[in-house]
């Protein structure tokens, strides 16, 4: 994951496919961001969805720069490592 030059925007990469849709949210704490992922499936009644797979950027806007405080993933509860981009 990354953060741009002010801190306020995370960015990561998830691997999407065929009519899926990636969410990237935060929450917000003085001593953390939790931060979560959802896929969801946006199929149309009679469309086709492929089996193909791409890698999607998906990013979240932080109210304030994540400065020191730790990112945590919602679905695990660990810290997640940020390099700045």
């Amino acid at each position: 994951m990354t953060a741009d030059a002010d801190g306020r925007k995370l960015t990561t990469v998830v691997p999407v496919g065929g009519c899926q849709h990636a969410d990237f949210t935060a929450s917000e704490t003085e001593q953390a961001v939790t931060l979560t992922l959802t896929l969801t499936r946006r199929q149309q009644k009679g469309e086709v969805c492929t089996a193909n797979v791409k890698l999607e950027h998906v990013h979240t806007d932080l109210r304030t720069p994540l400065g020191q405080r730790k990112a945590i993933d919602a679905a695990t509860g660990k810290p997640v490592a940020v390099t700045k981009g």
